[in-house]
């Protein structure tokens, strides 16, 4: 279950940061997961910081990075 606090935040900060929700080797499959989503969506190409990049349904184009947003660690949160 969430505090007041952390609600406030996520509402006006859009996101919260739990320690530990995911060991440190699901961060770095996260990581690096998504590191290879953006790369692949630049068809290999460096970002460039003054364009930047954005994308929608950005979790849903890889399996292992979808299971994560339905982990029950997540629903359980909220």
């Amino acid at each position: 279950m969430l505090s007041p606090g952390q609600v406030a935040h996520f509402k006006t900060f859009g996101f919260l940061f739990i320690p530990q929700l995911f060991s440190a080797d699901e961060v770095a499959h996260i990581r690096s997961t998504a590191d290879s989503l953006w790369l692949k969506l630049r068809d290999g190409k460096p970002l460039d910081p003054e364009q930047g990049q954005a994308e929608g349904r950005f979790v849903e184009r890889d399996a292992a990075l979808t299971k994560k947003v339905t982990d029950d660690r997540i629903f359980e949160a909220a």
